[in-house]
């Protein structure tokens, strides 16, 4: 009975990823790949899926509680690497699960900064020309402590490289250089990888009602020949 339970819940996971399949040229620009603004809108929505996903998962043995949390950033990852597109590959095989390079996970920091608390969503590491994104993903937000939004404008800079925000009007990349000031733009950093570089990008939060400063969040990277990784303090 268990593994008809677990037969008859793997194959409604079939019919929802058949349904979350983005065929190329369906979006309404013809592209294969989602806006960055779309995922953005879809991400709540897919994290929730993720969560009751995992439930299932657990419920009927087919994923360790301990595993939960890299199963879901693994999958993440994937969401916003790809630009949406593609199908959810659930993996419940704790030797696959093991298998997955930790570089290959999404990556949320948190961080106090003034009164409340910042958070910083991006991905673990990023190989230039092997995802459907322009550089590396940075959306960072502000919140109180009991998770309300703080109405903030981003200061970005960075050491070395580009800053890319996605403009709405070209539907593409649209390159700023080393500092970018914004609130609700997708922001992106790009760098070519080489063997033991270093960069650091800092994000300032400033107030939108009166133009001060709640603190600045520095973000450090290091470089192989392929990628670039971002460093945080398990690091």
């Amino acid at each position: 009975m268990r593994l008809k339970r677990a037969a008859a819940a793997m194959l409604a996971l079939c019919l929802v990823c058949a349904a979350c399949w983005i065929w190329p040229g369906a979006s309404a620009l013809g592209a294969a790949f989602l806006p960055p603004e779309a995922l953005k809108k879809l991400r709540p929505d897919y994290e929730s899926f993720l969560d009751s996903m995992a439930d299932t998962l657990i419920e009927y043995g087919l994923l360790a509680d301990e595993d939960r949390e890299k199963w879901s950033a693994f999958h993440l990852a994937d969401f916003v690497r790809n630009g949406g597109y593609g199908t959810i590959a659930i993996m419940y095989n704790p030797d696959l699960l093991m298998s997955v390079d930790s570089d290959s996970l999404a990556l949320r920091l948190t961080a106090p900064i003034g009164a409340g608390v910042m958070h910083l969503d991006t991905l673990r590491a990023f190989t230039p020309g092997s995802a459907g994104l322009p550089g590396l993903p940075l959306e960072a937000a502000l919140e109180t402590e009991t998770g309300e939004p703080i109405s903030c404008m981003y200061r970005w800079i960075a050491t070395s490289g580009s800053l890319m925000v996605w403009d709405r009007a070209t539907e593409s990349a649209r390159t700023v250089g080393s500092e970018w000031i914004g609130s609700d733009q997708m922001l992106y950093w790009s760098e070519e990888p080489s063997d033991g570089a270093e960069a650091q990008l800092a994000v300032e939060f400033i107030s939108m009602d009166n133009g001060e400063s709640f603190g600045t969040y520095r973000v450090n990277l290091a470089s192989s020949e392929a990628r670039w990784r971002v460093l945080d303090d398990e690091d």
